[in-house]
């Protein structure tokens, strides 16, 4: 399981840049460790990543990004930081499509293959997420001995994401789909607990090289030679390991095979935008995921996907692009796959602020993983669950008779969908076909056909006679048909009740939010309150047009 990257009910696949961490955690192999209940002796919480303020720490990791071999033109992008959006990128000139405005070199990017630890990640067989969570950890224990100090140091302690937030926060998202069912939120804490658990203190454990320092310190703090037990570190306790989870979460980028998810310098200092991001990072991704050579110029022999070559060696791959060098500079290639680039995908005005995008993703997932929403979020998502759906119908036609069908022709998921016990709008508010045809088939369709729907025996022979009987029947049509349009109406006035509040009285508030964070917007609180209502407006804005679509249409 990917504890950092739990799936928000109906969200959209996720995403930073065109390099999308979208990949399950890796399951360990090799050696079993034996799981541990013990969970480190912590009686304070651990202390801030950095005791600096943020313009000491933008300093900082200004003075080692050009020392690391970064290169921007101050006259092409600028940056800067304010306590409203943090370290932040500015247009310094009119910024046209497909030039680049950043070059990173590779080697100062941090993964689970060039830090500290690398030979035990690598014996352990850990990938994905966690390696990276683990590397981040250690090379934040070292401190200023660590390569990566400067860029550590311009970090926040953790990101504020909803699992930190306090219980009287957490009722802010009230009604929202962060906080029906299951709540994601507290599912990411029990996950992550147990991955805590079962993998981080084993392997402690083991490894107990890893621990150099036992006792409480900021990055700035020298390092210590001593090995300890795990239970004694705050560098690697449960909460630091929450800490650090939610900033691999939010800024790490997937650059290639060899690498996979990384800690990406200056690349992360971008702001989110939906939909209307500026820059992209690109590389030469065509890397021998075993050793980071480029494909052909080793001797591993990788079965590779490409979109115009289905399959091919690595041998053929080398011959085929050994024919089309004949002229060209192999050296300067080379040098260019080392180099990542952040490239103009949408033009900026001088002085705008310049933004990357994490993926299409609405304001409940960017709420759950980043910790902020913004106004107006094309991405946002509603879902009304199959039992509000049930019952609705089952005042149509009875409670038990709406059970008995909808269970049934939730059977045919590639007819009704509803794999996950609930159907999704987006801002177009209209129901997914999926959704019509199962509201159709339990208000609609009679009694006889549905009996006869059941009388099919195996599940084969009955979704030949349901995809019969629907075959002359088209969204459209039912679409226009009074009573499930009803459904959807009632259905979507019941899931409007779960809030504490009308769209009235959030947007009321949104205003006297904006105009307190004005005044002080380093306020945690007020940030929270903000958010939340930002949520909660977006949703209730689609319910409302699924009502209008709906009305309209009966």
């Amino acid at each position: 399981k990917q504890w950092y990257q739990r799936r928000v009910r109906g969200v959209n696949k996720m995403k930073k840049s065109s390099n999308t961490n979208n990949e399950s955690t890796k399951k360990r192999k090799g050696k079993e460790i034996e799981p541990t209940t013990k969970t480190p002796r912590t009686t304070t919480p651990p202390p801030p990543l950095v005791h600096l303020p943020l313009s000491e720490r933008f300093a900082i990791v200004l003075e080692w990004l050009k020392k690391n071999g970064v290169i921007w033109e101050q006259s092409v992008i600028e940056l800067t930081c304010s306590d409203d959006k943090g370290i932040h990128i500015l247009a310094a000139k009119d910024l046209n499509l497909d030039e680049i405005v950043c070059t990173i070199p590779k080697k100062i990017i941090l993964s689970k293959k060039n830090c500290g630890i690398a030979s035990i990640i690598e014996e352990e067989n850990i990938g994905g997420g966690l390696a990276l969570t683990l590397s981040v950890m250690y090379e934040m224990q070292k401190g200023k001995e660590s390569m990566w100090y400067g860029y550590l140091a311009s970090l926040p302690e953790f990101e504020p994401l909803p699992m930190f937030w306090n219980p009287e926060e957490f009722e802010y998202l009230k009604g929202t789909e962060l906080s029906i069912g299951s709540s994601p939120i507290t599912q990411d804490k029990e996950y992550m607990k147990s991955d805590y658990e079962t993998l981080i203190l084993p392997l402690l454990k083991s490894h107990p090289s890893i621990i150099t320092q036992p006792t409480p310190t900021s990055l700035s703090s020298s390092s210590s030679s001593k090995k300890i037990r795990a239970t004694d570190s705050p560098h690697f306790c449960f909460e630091r390991f929450c800490q650090v989870s939610s900033l691999v979460s939010s800024r790490a980028f997937r650059v290639d095979d060899f690498h996979e998810d990384c800690m990406v310098p200056f690349a992360d200092l971008f702001n989110h935008l939906s939909g209307a991001e500026n820059v992209h990072m690109e590389s030469d991704d065509d890397v021998c995921g075993l050793c980071g050579c480029a494909i052909g110029e080793c001797d591993h022999e990788i079965e590779i996907e490409d979109d115009e070559e289905e399959h091919e060696t690595t041998k053929e791959k080398k011959e085929r692009k050994n024919k089309g060098k004949e002229n060209e500079s192999l050296d300067k290639e080379n040098e260019r796959r080392e180099l990542l680039d952040m490239v103009i995908v949408k033009t900026a005005k001088k002085a705008e602020e310049v933004f990357n995008t994490y993926g299409e993703l609405g304001n409940a997932t960017l709420l759950t993983k980043y910790g902020f929403t913004h106004p107006d979020n094309p991405f946002d998502t509603i879902n009304i669950d199959v039992e509000v759906i049930e019952n609705v119908c089952g005042n149509i036609i009875g409670q038990k008779l709406a059970r008995e069908k909808i269970e049934f022709c939730l059977q045919f998921k590639k007819v009704f969908g509803g794999e996950d016990r609930y159907y999704e709008f987006g801002r177009d508010a209209f129901a997914e076909d999926f959704m019509l045809y199962l509201i159709y088939a339990v208000v609609v369709v009679d009694n006889n056909e549905f009996k006869k729907w059941k009388k099919g025996g195996k599940k084969a022979v009955s979704k030949k006679i349901i995809s019969a009987a629907l075959s002359s029947v088209n969204t459209e049509m039912i679409m226009e048909n009074s009573i499930v349009s009803k459904v959807i109406v009632k259905s979507a006035q019941e899931r409007l009740k779960l809030y504490p509040s009308s769209l009235e009285e959030d947007r009321t508030e949104l205003e006297e939010l904006a105009s307190k964070l004005k005044s002080d917007i380093s306020d945690t609180t007020l940030r929270r309150r903000y958010f939340s209502c930002l949520l909660r407006i977006g949703e209730k804005e689609i319910i409302q047009k699924i009502m209008q679509n709906y009305t309209d249409v009966g």
